[in-house]
């Protein structure tokens, strides 16, 4: 059995300030940096745009500092910290953050949605799962 994985996605910076978009289901297996890019994309943020991810702070449980998702590296930082709870705080932004330090605060979702819809508009494991094949033929 596959080792599932939570991502909840915040956009920072846009004009309503920061805000929860969605949360999707994950198999560990498809955590990639290519397969995370690949989201950021489908998103609407582009290569010179940021991503970071929460990694909880050692000293103060309800702070995180922002981790930057640039390179393999930091994505095997990013499993390794978030191996406990298999969720992952991935933040979207379209600057540089500022204020690296932030609050974990409870994920709020829009009024009248629930995680069937979510699922429904944006099937991440199929689109993954469709990536990882189609990366995984040989061309020619």
């Amino acid at each position: 059995m596959e080792d599932k994985w939570t991502i909840y996605v915040v956009r920072k910076g846009t004009e309503e300030g920061e805000q929860f978009h969605r949360s999707f289901s994950i198999e560990k297996s498809l955590l990639t940096l290519g397969n995370l890019t690949t989201l950021k994309s489908k998103l609407g943020y582009g290569s010179r745009d940021y991503m970071y991810y929460k990694r909880r702070s050692v000293d103060d449980p309800e702070s995180a500092i922002l981790q930057e998702l640039e390179y393999d590296v930091d994505l095997s930082g990013m499993v390794d910290s978030c191996q406990d709870e298999s969720e992952i705080g991935l933040v979207l932004s379209k600057n540089q953050a500022n204020n690296l330090c932030v609050a974990i605060t409870p994920i709020k979702k829009k009024k009248g949605s629930s995680d069937d819809e979510e699922d429904e508009a944006f099937d991440l494991d199929g689109r993954l799962a469709s990536l990882s094949a189609f990366q995984g033929r040989s061309i020619g």
